[in-house]
C-alpha cells in the first residue's frame, strides 16, 4: 500500500519501493502475499498505475504471490479483517490494520509511524530484514492497539473539520458555494469559528469533543 504524498521513504519513489517489495517476496514462499491495487486504478489511471508497472517487470508471479484487481468488489473491512499484517510505505491502510491489532511494516516516514504500534524500516536492509522476518512478527498487544486506536481517533475524528462551504454540485470536484459566504463571519458556524481561533492561537486542529458531537446533527 503506498501513498502519493510528500513524505520522506526508504527507496527512491513508489515504482522502486513496488519493485523492492515483489523481488523480495517472491523468493519467500512459506507466506502468501496479496497485493492489493488501489480501486482508482480502474478509472484513472490504469495505463501509468501501479498493475501496469507490475505486468511491465514481472511477467509472471509465483503461487503465493497474488494479485488482488482494483475492481475487485470485496469490501475493505473485510480484505483486512482476513488478512495477518500490511506492509506499506504509509497509506492510511496500516493505521487501520494496527487498530485491530495486526503487524504493520512502513518505509516511510508517515505521520502515525514511531509511535510505538509499527514496525518502522529505518532503511532498505532493515525493510528486507522485516519482510524475511514476517512470519516471526507478532500482533499488537493491549496496549498498542489501544495507541493505535486513540491516534486513529484524533486522525479519522478529531482533525476531520468539516467545511461546509465547499459543496459538490453536479460534479466530481467541490466548488465554494458563494451564496453561502456570510458563514465566514463571527459566530455563523461552529467549525469555522474553531479554524480560526486556532489559527490565532497557534493551536493544532484538533476538535473538541463538543464540535465531534455536532458532526452527528450537521452531516
Amino acid at each position: 500500500d503506498a501513498v502519493f504524498d510528500h513524505i520522506h521513504m526508504i527507496c527512491n519513489d513508489y515504482n522502486d519501493w513496488t519493485l523492492q517489495t515483489l523481488k523480495t517476496i517472491i523468493d519467500i514462499p512459506e507466506i502468501e502475499w496479496l497485493v492489493k491495487i488501489h480501486p482508482a486504478e480502474a478509472i484513472w489511471n490504469p495505463e501509468s498505475g501501479v498493475l501496469k508497472f507490475i505486468q511491465d517487470n514481472f511477467n509472471t508471479l509465483p503461487k503465493h504471490v497474488k494479485i488482488v484487481l482494483p475492481d475487485n468488489s470485496i469490501s475493505p473491512l473485510n480484505f483486512f479483517e482476513f488478512l495477518d499484517g500490511v506492509v506499506t510505505v504509509g497509506g492510511t491502510a496500516g493505521l487501520e490494520m494496527a487498530t485491530m491489532g495486526k503487524p504493520v511494516i512502513i518505509s516511510g516516514s508517515t505521520h502515525y509511524g514511531m509511535k510505538g504500534f509499527t514496525y518502522d524500516a529505518a532503511n532498505i536492509n532493515e525493510y528486507v530484514s522485516f519482510l524475511k522476518g514476517t512470519d516471526t512478527l507478532k500482533e499488537l498487544d493491549k496496549n498498542q492497539i489501544e495507541i493505535a486506536q486513540k491516534y486513529a481517533y484524533c486522525y479519522f475524528l478529531l482533525r476531520q473539520i468539516p467545511l461546509p462551504l465547499f459543496r459538490m454540485t453536479d460534479s466530481q470536484y467541490c466548488f465554494i458555494q458563494r451564496n453561502d459566504i456570510d458563514i465566514l463571519l463571527p459566530h455563523m458556524n461552529d467549525f469555522y469559528d474553531f479554524l480560526c481561533n486556532e489559527i490565532v492561537h497557534g493551536d493544532d486542529f484538533i476538535m473538541p469533543e463538543n464540535l465531534v458531537t455536532l458532526l452527528d446533527d450537521r452531516f
